[in-house]
């Protein structure tokens, strides 16, 4: 029987996540001796302490990188009503880090998309691109795949890589390695 149970990136409201939640809820009630342990980068902290009765908080500073912001025009192509999604600015990214710097200077690309649709359509475009420059691996990370299909992320050294997740703290906010050297948001 579990004592403890963490549930980490609670800020990404879903329902899955939500529901997770109120069942949890319910088992505290239930278990006096169980401990729940919420974390997020970004949490609402007033939201969740209402919800779980004052719960007590403890907040851990983050540590900080220095970077430097580079912003791309972009021209919208098409009409408005138009809701293909266009993969053109993430590959536009990649030819420009290509083009800018030596393979012995890049580290990776970590790209934040807010959906799967999006993760699936920059995925398959990077691909295409990765396999004419032979400079890219291309790997999408989110929480529906296989375990072991995110612990390929962690396989890598010293390649440069695409990451795709909607998760928009995790490699930030955890860059202990220092591998990530390029991040792109939506």
């Amino acid at each position: 029987m579990y004592n403890i149970i963490v549930v980490d990136e609670v800020h990404e409201r879903h329902i899955n996540g939500d529901f997770l939640l109120g069942v949890l809820k319910c088992l505290l009630e239930q278990r006096k001796d169980l401990k729940l342990i919420l974390m997020s980068a970004t949490i609402n902290i007033e939201l969740f302490t209402s919800y779980f009765k004052d719960a007590p908080v403890i907040q851990v500073p983050g540590r900080l990188y220095p970077i430097d912001m580079h912003y791309l025009s972009h021209c919208v192509e098409g009409s408005s009503e138009d809701s293909r999604f266009d993969p053109s600015p993430y590959l536009k990214v990649m030819q420009l880090i290509d083009k800018k710097y030596p393979s012995s200077e890049r580290g990776d690309l970590l790209v934040f998309m807010s959906g799967m649709a999006e993760i699936s359509a920059v995925v398959e475009s990077a691909k295409e691109y990765s396999m004419k420059s032979k400079s890219w691996i291309v790997l999408p990370l989110h929480s529906s795949l296989s375990i072991e299909d995110q612990d390929k992320v962690d396989g890598y050294f010293s390649i440069t890589l695409v990451y795709l997740t909607t998760a928009k703290n995790t490699f930030y906010n955890d860059n202990s390695k220092g591998e990530v050297t390029f991040i792109t948001y939506k």
